[in-house]
């Protein structure tokens, strides 16, 4: 019988419920939960560009899932019409782009950029995961963690997007 602090991470390797990976794959987890929560408002709200994008986010997410399950390469994705190096560059150089920069401590944002900005400090959360659970040299997944950090980029340009109105 399995011990209640074990669960299962492949097959019937079994792993400690407070071991990284689990930590990765409980933050991926709700990272899709607040996806699909801004999908639903959005399409309340009438935004059907950003329902779209989380459509697209979601399926990234599930990417991310299946490469770390399957032990599979997690490919290069676009979104928002943008490949992840774009996506990367427009978060580190807003004003270039934008002609601005979304500050984390504006309180006249609408809901769904606040929801969004929810969404980008939990993807935060889970690249510090994806590090501590692939960044071992048993383990090392260095496209996983990349693609992680991407999503975290494209969160902030859609934020710098909607500040502008582009998005």
């Amino acid at each position: 019988m399995k011990k209640q602090f074990m669960t299962s991470l492949r097959g019937k390797e079994e792993i400690r419920k407070d071991d990284a990976s689990i930590h990765f794959r409980g933050c991926l987890d709700t990272v899709e939960s607040i996806i699909l929560y801004i999908g639903t408002v959005a399409r309340k709200s009438g935004e059907e560009n950003v329902a779209k994008c989380m459509g697209e986010l979601l399926d990234i997410c599930g990417k991310l899932m299946r490469a770390d399950v399957l032990q599979k390469p997690m490919n290069d994705f676009s979104l928002m019409g943008m490949s992840a190096d774009e996506l990367h560059e427009r978060s580190h150089f807003p004003d270039r782009f934008y002609g601005c920069a979304f500050s984390f401590r504006e309180t006249d944002i609408d809901e769904i950029s606040a929801l969004i900005n929810i969404l980008r400090t939990k993807i935060r959360e889970m690249e510090r995961w994806a590090v501590a659970s692939f960044a071992r040299m048993d383990n090392d997944r260095q496209d996983i963690i990349q693609a992680v950090n991407r999503l975290s980029s494209a969160a902030y340009v859609m934020l710098c997007a909607r500040k502008v109105g582009e998005f």
